[in-house]
């Protein structure tokens, strides 16, 4: 790579590292500025559009960035293998990559009911894929353990709702009131958990969805 493209790279990185350093309990990316997010990078407003065509475009990839996360999160399923709570030893996974990524989670928690379409759909294809990824290894894990899990897909989107919501939470609470997010969200992926393998223990003949729901 020549020094001309590192240094294009090196600036396209500043730009997002900016953009999300703006990102607070109060800011979301919608409310911050082209010039807003130049200024903090350190570069003219012409020069932004040198690496990215609008704020949709960089907010796009924002979203790539926190694939990367996304990706680090699954990564540590092998510490969740070794815990004895599976359904524990998911959340801390993801609590860890919350508090270690929390500008990133922000950004995809708040933006996925944003006012940019195209932001929400790469947000929704981004959670969609590691929605499927999580009742993978869901379906993987529940198995070694002896386990049998009642629709994976469907206990897989609940928790990764669940767990966003409570990622919301947790980023901008204080730490005195972390304590009740965690055991609250534990106490809660538990029943969904429990509920699910018990209805795997129900025949189909005996389990049928209401006709008024």
């Amino acid at each position: 790579m020549t020094a001309r493209a590192q240094q294009k790279q090196q600036t396209r990185r500043t730009i997002i590292m900016a953009a999300l350093e703006g990102l607070n309990a109060d800011r979301s990316f919608g409310s911050l500025s082209l010039r807003e997010v130049a200024r903090n990078a350190g570069i003219a407003p012409t020069s932004f559009y040198r690496h990215f065509k609008d704020m949709d475009d960089l907010g796009v990839n924002l979203v790539s960035e926190s694939a990367l996360v996304l990706k680090e999160l699954m990564q540590k399923k092998e510490l969740v293998k070794t815990s004895d709570d599976l359904v524990k030893g998911s959340l801390d996974a993801f609590i860890s990559a919350l508090s270690s990524h929390p500008q990133e989670f922000r950004f995809v928690m708040r933006e996925g009911s944003g006012n940019s379409k195209m932001i929400r759909d790469s947000i929704k294809n981004l959670t969609t894929a590691f929605t499927y990824e999580f009742a993978s290894f869901l379906e993987t894990e529940s198995k070694r353990r002896g386990r049998k899990v009642h629709d994976t897909l469907l206990l897989s989107q609940t928790i990764v709702a669940l767990a966003f919501h409570a990622g919301r939470e947790f980023i901008d609470a204080q730490d005195s009131e972390r304590p009740e997010i965690y055991q609250r969200s534990l106490r809660q992926m538990k029943f969904l958990t429990v509920s699910a393998e018990l209805l795997a223990k129900t025949s189909q003949s005996e389990y049928q969805t209401p006709a008024s729901i």
